[in-house]
């Protein structure tokens, strides 16, 4: 009778700490990324840390995020929206506006060390 009540004991201790850690993780993310899926984030930063990838899309849609290798993270930004057919019509600080002629897009360009960010505004 203890042991099933020290093993539901242990149960829950594991399964209350595997939620905090899962609300953490999914709270540094969206901090320092801008969502909370961890694990996306997480492997994005992994593939432009390691060099394998010059950008990551961790989200997509409308208000989409970017994140990408800190060196020359202003040519990498400028050619991925060439390739979507965009160029820049106009820059205030941090903030960047995009146009193809028929749309516009503003994002914000933040840069570190480790990543360069790139978030999407909703208009």
């Amino acid at each position: 009778m203890r042991e099933k009540k020290d093993l539901k004991a242990k149960i829950i201790i594991t399964v209350s700490v595997l939620a905090v850690v899962i609300v953490l993780l999914g709270t540094l993310s969206f901090v320092k990324f801008g969502t909370v899926n961890f694990p996306r984030a997480a492997i994005a930063y992994i593939s432009i840390a390691s060099g394998s990838k010059d950008y990551v899309e961790i989200k997509g849609g409308k208000e989409r995020i970017v994140i990408a290798t800190p060196d020359d993270s202003q040519e990498v930004l400028e050619k991925y929206m060439a390739s979507r057919g965009y160029e820049e019509t106009d820059r205030m600080g941090g903030m960047i506006l995009f146009g193809n002629g028929t749309d516009n897009e503003k994002l914000f360009f933040s840069v570190n060390k480790h990543y360069s960010l790139w978030k999407w505004s909703k208009k």
